[in-house]
């Protein structure tokens, strides 16, 4: 055979053997470490998810033993769930029904307002807290963290959990505490969480203002209630004062109300809010607006005062669209419904023109007749 010859036909199938064979050799390897790696890859995964389990187990049988065991009931729209009593109350062991409680509300984020108001007010405090979502896990936390640094707050403070039904709360991530060097520490946790904290709610849900006003005045033990929001301070012994004064209430003098929207103490059989008022405009309003249509009066405490933590910041531009949304339910169908609702109802507020704030504040300046007249009552509380 010469030298350029080409090989015998059974040397290159031989050949071609041999190759197929190392080829499949080298498969037959990767598939199985392939195999070894998927094994190592699912037992970890498995071994991953089965510790957060465990973990997440442990955080709730922990968060839980926190937690009142209460059921949870939708408001009257059937748009919300209530969770009330969502913590201990402890104040129900000592309590009296002749007192007035404090109601107010806020999200995750003005937790830590509710600390300052503690400060304040030595009387029974009924805290809704709207936590849609995982925010619920922080809302459970900060307010568990709330009462280790502060023991007290348990005696006086109650709080309920408010949710839209579609974003049900998440206490996947709840452990049952915020992680915190001093208290000073947890209040600035508390107000940082979710960045800016000039807005009441910063997510992207309507916050339902009057569902969660409603749910804290449920949450009142007492004859009185007095409901104001959470970053508005009242004056010192104001509880004691009006204590005093309800021994002996006089109607005899009364406010004109028709220009100003007032805070103020009732019992708890007064009207609830509507809850179809939600964002900003007119939620306040119109539970007055029912008050005086119902025939409810208004007496001055002139001594008591309130004044807000605080810069109040102006967010017209954000809030242009819910306040026209909220002045046509008020003008066009709450006020309707409440000429029907009572027997010869006295008339609220005519239908104003809409006419965003900067310039009704600019008008009423210049009105000599848009004057408060008070009256005060004789007896100084």
């Amino acid at each position: 055979m010469g030298i350029f010859d080409p090989p015998p036909p059974d040397a290159v199938k031989e050949k071609e053997r041999e190759r197929e064979l190392l080829e499949t050799q080298k498969e037959s390897r990767g598939c199985y470490l392939c195999k070894i790696m998927f094994f190592i890859g699912a037992l970890l995964t498995f071994s991953f998810f089965y510790e957060k389990q465990k973990l997440q187990r442990t955080r709730n049988v922990a968060v839980e033993k926190a937690l009142t065991p209460s059921g949870v009931l939708p408001n009257f729209s059937g748009e919300y769930m209530i969770r009330m009593f969502y913590t201990d109350p402890g104040y129900f062991s000592n309590w009296e029904y002749n007192d007035v409680t404090v109601a107010t509300q806020c999200s995750a984020n003005h937790l830590h307002h509710v600390v300052k108001l503690w400060e304040r007010w030595s009387g029974p405090i009924s805290v809704a807290v709207f936590a849609p979502n995982l925010e619920a896990s922080f809302a459970t936390d900060a307010i568990l963290s709330m009462q280790k640094c502060w023991p007290d707050m348990k005696k006086r403070v109650t709080f309920h959990l408010v949710y839209p039904t579609e974003h049900k709360a998440d206490l996947s991530e709840s452990s049952g505490s915020l992680e915190y060097s001093s208290c000073e520490e947890l209040r600035q946790i508390i107000h940082d969480y979710g960045g800016d904290d000039s807005q009441n709610y910063k997510g992207d849900i309507p916050y339902p203002h009057n569902v969660l006003r409603n749910a804290a005045r449920k949450g009142a033990a007492t004859e009185f209630v007095f409901l104001i929001d959470v970053d508005v301070m009242p004056s010192l012994h104001m509880r004691e004062g009006f204590n005093q004064f309800a021994k002996h209430l006089n109607y005899q003098s009364e406010t004109n109300l028709k220009s100003w929207e007032p805070f103020y103490i009732a019992r708890r059989s007064v009207p609830l809010f509507d809850e179809r008022f939600k964002q900003y405009g007119f939620d306040r309003i119109e539970q007055i607006c029912e008050l005086h249509v119902a025939g409810y009066r208004f007496s001055v405490l002139n001594n008591a005062f309130l004044v807000h933590d605080g810069w109040k910041e102006a967010h017209a531009a954000a809030r242009m669209t819910e306040t026209f949304r909220n002045w046509v339910l008020f003008h066009f169908h709450f006020q309707q419904a409440l000429l029907k609702m009572y027997d010869d109802p006295l008339s609220c507020a005519p239908v104003q023109t809409w006419i965003p704030r900067g310039q009704r504040l600019l008008g009423d300046i210049n009105n000599r007749h848009a004057r408060i007249q008070r009256k005060f009552l004789s007896n100084e509380v």
